[in-house]
């Protein structure tokens, strides 16, 4: 036991030494970790601090753009009176305007503003999603006056989702879809929207106003080449048709769709009544039956 002690002894200073060295590893440690969480913590002080500056400068630049969206919609707002002033003093109605495309009889000055106005708005707009539905009625209108059937057409497919049960936005917006003349989808749409409208027509409507509208859709069924329901939706449409018009209008569309069907002898009895009652709208079928039976109009002596 005392060999084992003195053995010890003699191992003394080694064992002091190694405890020291341990003691100053464990200094040098601590202080080596201490001086990284500094280091860390200052990196993150300084990275929040580059994102404080982020989101400041990002919080300026939002605050203009709201400014500038805000004064915008102030400038559209302002634009869309005007235009509204104009559209009333153009006293069109889009559902009057014939659906074989005549051209629109107005001021041509009014029109050219009317057209300013659009682009100008147009240009306010690049960029938002706005869902305000004067605007865009009025949007709708006048692009209907300026024959920029496509463009009402869309602004009225708006409009009628806002207002889903006016006879009247979809009456225009059927219009406007006819007059775009692009296609099966678009006479598809245009018979949806004046279906939808003589579905919410109300009970006390003038009877020229149900007239036209079944006149109109039997006229796209005819484009659609459904001539057994055109003929009986543009005789339900002749029916209650009083005015000069409506009637013409339904025998030219009547005419169409026998001429169509090659009945000879029905083509003859109602083409020789518009022939009649008016001699543009007899001369406008002839023309028109280039498109709608070019094989008939060949057979057919006039």
């Amino acid at each position: 036991m005392s060999d084992v002690l003195n053995i010890l002894k003699d191992f003394l200073p080694l064992w002091l030494v190694l405890i020291a060295f341990c003691f100053v590893y464990l200094i040098c440690l601590y202080t080596k970790i201490v001086k990284m969480q500094n280091n860390f913590a200052k990196e993150q002080s300084d990275f929040l601090t580059k994102r404080i500056d982020s989101i400041e400068k990002t919080t300026g630049i939002f605050e203009k753009t709201i400014q500038q969206q805000e004064k915008n919609f102030d400038t559209i707002n302002k634009e869309n009176e005007k235009l509204k002033k104009q559209l009333i003093e153009a006293n069109i109605d889009p559902q009057s305007y014939y659906v074989k495309n005549v051209i629109i009889n107005g001021n041509n000055e009014l029109k050219n503003k009317i057209k300013i106005m659009t682009d100008r708005i147009e240009s306010l707009m690049q960029g938002y999603t706005d869902d305000n539905f004067d605007l865009n009625l009025s949007l709708a209108n006048a692009y209907a006056i300026n024959e920029e059937w496509t463009k009402s057409a869309k602004q009225f497919e708006k409009v009628t989702k806002a207002k889903n049960t006016s006879w009247e936005l979809y009456f225009s917006q059927g219009t406007a879809f006819a007059n775009s003349r692009l296609g099966k989808e678009s006479h598809l749409k245009a018979f949806q929207a004046y279906s939808s409208a003589i579905v919410f027509l109300p009970d006390e409507i003038e009877d020229n106003i149900k007239a036209r509208l079944y006149i109109y859709k039997g006229a796209i069924l005819k484009r659609l080449n459904r001539l057994i329901e055109a003929e009986n939706n543009i005789k339900i449409g002749l029916e209650y048709a009083t005015d000069e018009y409506e009637i013409n209008d339904g025998l030219y569309n009547l005419s169409c769709v026998y001429a169509i069907q090659n009945e000879k002898d029905k083509y003859y009895e109602v083409a020789t009544k518009l022939k009649h009652r008016n001699i543009d709208f007899y001369y406008y079928l002839i023309n028109r039956l280039n498109e709608y039976a070019p094989v008939f109009k060949k057979n057919y002596k006039q």
